[in-house]
């Protein structure tokens, strides 16, 4: 098994700033968002723990930081694929990101979410970046398994380092 534990940090949204704490398994494809602990910008170096913020400059040592109008859409889309699959698990429902995200229209490019902006605080973006960096984490796993995969099977003999032959 394959575990990553993921510690959540956010502090540009409404309310106090929040540390969320998640563990992913990347062999089964699931996330669980499991509690909250005491906010903090230090981070104590973890080889097994990834950090995700939303403040990168105020947070020390992290690992994969949130812009909101670059990686919106692709939080959004991770957190739906996840809950839509039953691969998330939500301890806390304080923390459940489910009723702060409203459809505003569907248009040629799919579904357009958006926050309510009157309930979104910082635990609820703090579980949406446990479960997109638990994307990531998955999809890296996956793709690193399939190039284990490929590699092993390779009996023709061919060097992989040409792009073709003459």
């Amino acid at each position: 098994m394959a575990f990553i534990k993921i510690d959540s940090r956010v502090s540009g949204y409404r309310g106090q700033p929040m540390r969320v704490m998640g563990v992913c398994d990347t062999d089964k494809g699931t996330i669980l968002i499991a509690k909250i602990e005491p906010y903090t910008a230090i981070v104590q170096k973890d080889d097994q723990t990834v950090v995700v913020t939303d403040t990168p400059d105020h947070i020390k040592n992290w690992q994969l930081a949130y812009d909101e109008r670059r990686d919106m859409l692709e939080v959004i889309k991770s957190f739906f694929s996840l809950k839509n699959a039953g691969k998330l698990k939500v301890k806390d429902q304080m923390l459940d990101p489910s009723g702060i995200l409203e459809m505003r229209k569907i248009d040629e490019r799919g579904s357009v979410w958006e926050f309510n902006s009157d309930q979104t605080n910082n635990g609820h973006v703090a579980a949406l970046l446990i479960v997109w960096a638990g994307v990531k984490a998955i999809r890296g796993r996956a793709m690193a398994d399939q190039f284990d995969n490929e590699s092993t099977d390779d009996d023709d003999g061919d060097d992989p380092s040409m792009p073709f032959s003459v």
